[in-house]
């Protein structure tokens, strides 16, 4: 219990005056009374066993004295204290951990400066015997230290020495590769203010805020004299069979003339491990200024009939603002490279992460179909000829992946002999193969008999006499994305027998299973139980998706893309059963599939897999900055606000004004009721 107001206790003094005024009153009355009214009074008395009036008056006084405390107690402000308020000074410390903080000048990065800053705030905070919480800013926005007292002093500061602590020149910093947000750095530290609302936020960054709240002290780590030349982005795109080079470059903190140097490892050459291809370097200098992003295009444009170079003028002028065009000559030009390294020449500024990139994916991997379409039709006799649906489709789909395979498509004419082996991709119609081929993917289309190892039982061959009938979709699936199944009509079919713990059916009618899917360590098959003549699939555009679908499905991209920055996720597909990942401090098998990956730090990763044709497959892919942090001098258009709380005395303490008062009411009515008592005898 405490007093708000310890000088309303000075009432108590009105105990003594009510002693004093107890021993000055006097004890008898002079007063003309009948002796008559003595003798019944007397009678009265002697009746009596117990001292009534002596126990009346002793309550009395005690009531008046009681009355007096109560009055004491509402004048003092009496309360309940539910908790204390801190009077210990307290600090949040939030120290920026993102990439740009990995700037520096004079040997010394922003972020070895932010916490050494941190630690002399933290030694102010510990020597005033407070309490200090360090949030470390960064992806995750995590504690260092929280709320720690002065007893865990030479603890926490020997953790946030550990942050820049180096054993040797090659041992790096704590400092991540990634973006922070400070504001939900910030942010975190609510739950600290809402026990000690006068807890002070210090915030040690490079970043700058249009605003920042009162509650927030924001530390500005950066020099003056830093600046920034960087390649933000590259992408190597193949247009008019061969490869464009686009290439971001930007400098912040300064203008200056920056020199980019592209070198292409293995120009032209036939695959992933043809030593004997040259390489082939391109050069181009940008002049840098305003913070603004160039892109310089390098291009191969053909000169026209007359040698002008007209088209390349042509081609400049509609570029967009801030593209510089780089022309490739004759001999420069690439439709093949194994990889691309591209560096800011003698750039001698702040950070020299984002001073280097790294192009992969010039090697289009050899995919090779057969297609094989012969026999005769079983109730006619008649010769059945290869489908131009298949041929003008397949030739579509060399086109659509020109930048990612080199499709090479097989046609077995009638008569020769097919393969059932070196192939990643089989399509069989009408006759099929006496043994299923296990090295590829296989499409059975129109299937008139089971080859071994499918697994699969022809009964019969349902006609419904030139009456064709729609399909219904059995499931959701990849192959069918994008299609509407409904629209399919089919006039005669094989039905099939199948194992459902092998196969699952994708469409079907009546309960007769049209297309199904098989894709396990045993078999990659699709079976069309019906013949394209038959249908009016061809006429659709659901078949070429279908295709399209199954190449993605069978055959998935490893990974869509050959840059990104860290932390962003990216999605992982297989052909095998594992793929394996190595690079900077990273070496994992993955063996879940579709499986989601990010990366922490920049560099160049591996990916690795045998795919179950027993093909071995290595993909890479670079890791870059991500391009907001290469802009070291940049002013956010946010206010940096913190949290806030006023001081609700609710919080603290229990009011006991109502019931001292109802007390004291009471008290009252009991000394009035024994005055009145005593005044009746």
């Amino acid at each position: 219990m405490r007093f708000l107001v310890p000088l309303g206790l000075l009432g108590l003094l009105g105990i003594v005056a009510l002693i004093i005024i107890y021993i000055i009153k006097p004890n008898f009355q002079q007063k003309l009374i009948s002796s008559t009214f003595i003798w019944r009074l007397s009678l009265k008395f002697k009746k009596r066993k117990i001292p009534i009036s002596r126990l009346r008056n002793i309550l009395l006084v005690i009531c008046q004295i009681l009355i007096v405390v109560t009055a004491s107690l509402i004048l003092a402000q009496t309360v309940v204290m539910l908790k204390e308020q801190l009077e210990n000074p307290e600090s949040v410390i939030i120290i920026d951990s993102s990439a740009s903080m990995r700037t520096g000048s004079d040997d010394i990065s922003r972020y070895e400066r932010a916490v050494n800053e941190a630690i002399k705030q933290a030694e102010l905070t510990f020597d005033r015997n407070g309490i200090v919480s360090v949030i470390i800013a960064d992806d995750k926005n995590t504690f260092l230290a929280e709320r720690a007292f002065s007893d865990s002093r030479e603890k926490v500061i020997s953790d946030m020495k550990a942050l820049i602590e180096r054993e040797s020149e090659e041992d790096d910093i704590g400092c991540s590769y990634s973006s922070s947000d400070i504001q939900s750095a910030v942010t975190l530290s609510d739950n600290i203010l809402s026990i000690n609302p006068a807890t002070r936020i210090f915030v040690y960054t490079d970043k700058q805020y249009a605003n920042v709240s009162e509650n927030v002290t924001l530390v500005n780590v950066a020099e003056k004299d830093e600046w920034n030349a960087a390649i933000l982005n590259a992408t190597a795109e193949y247009e008019d069979n061969y490869y464009t080079f686009r290439v971001q470059v930007a400098c912040y903190g300064r203008d200056s003339d920056i020199d980019v140097e592209l070198e292409i490892f293995g120009a032209n050459a036939e695959n992933s491990e043809d030593i004997s291809a040259g390489s082939v370097t391109l050069s181009e200098s940008v002049n840098c200024s305003s913070d603004q992003i160039y892109t310089i295009v390098f291009k191969y444009i053909p000169e026209d009939a007359e040698g002008s170079t007209a088209n390349a003028d042509e081609y400049e002028k509609s570029l967009p603002e801030n593209h510089i065009l780089h022309t490739v000559s004759k001999d420069e030009r690439v439709f093949a490279y194994q990889s691309i390294h591209i560096r800011l020449v003698d750039a001698d500024d702040s950070m020299a992460l984002d001073n280097n990139f790294d192009i992969y994916g010039g090697m289009k991997e050899l995919i090779k179909v057969q297609y094989y379409s012969a026999g005769t039709d079983p109730q006619t006799g008649k010769p059945l000829q290869p489908n131009i649906f298949f041929q003008e489709v397949l030739a579509a789909l060399t086109k659509i992946y020109a930048d990612r395979w080199d499709i090479q498509v097989t046609e077995i004419k009638t008569g020769n002999e097919y393969a059932t082996e070196g192939f990643d991709f089989y399509i069989f119609e009408h006759t099929m193969p006496e043994t299923l081929p296990t090295d590829g993917v296989v499409l059975l289309s129109d299937i008139l008999s089971a080859p071994k190892g499918s697994g699969l039982r022809v009964e019969s061959i349902v006609d419904m006499s030139r009456k064709s009938v729609f399909l219904a979709a059995d499931t959701s699936h990849p192959i069918l994305l994008n299609t509407d199944p409904t629209n399919i009509t089919v006039s005669r079919y094989t039905k099939v027998a199948y194992d459902s713990n092998e196969y699952t059916s994708l469409l079907s009618y009546a309960g007769d299973s049209m297309f199904l899917v098989r894709n396990d360590g045993k078999a990659r098959l699709a079976v069309m139980c019906f013949s394209l003549h038959y249908s009016n699939l061809p006429l659709l555009i659901d078949f070429p998706l279908i295709m399209y679908n199954m190449f993605n499905y069978f055959i998935p991209t490893t990974v869509n893309g050959n840059s990104f920055e860290t932390q962003q996720p990216f999605t992982l597909n297989c052909r095998g059963n594992t793929l394996s990942v190595t690079g900077y401090n990273t070496d994992i098998t993955l063996s879940d599939f579709p499986a989601e990956l990010k990366m922490d730090v920049p560099g160049t990763y591996e990916f690795k897999q045998t795919t179950f044709a027993g093909k071995e497959v290595n993909e890479k892919i670079y890791v870059r900055l991500p391009m907001a942090e290469s802009n070291i001098t940049a002013v956010e258009d946010t206010t940096l606000v913190g949290p806030y709380y006023e001081v609700d005395e609710s919080e603290f303490y229990n009011d006991l004004m109502l019931w001292i008062a109802c007390a004291l009411v009471a008290l009252i009515l009991l000394e009035w009721y024994l005055q009145h008592k005593e005044s009746s005898i």
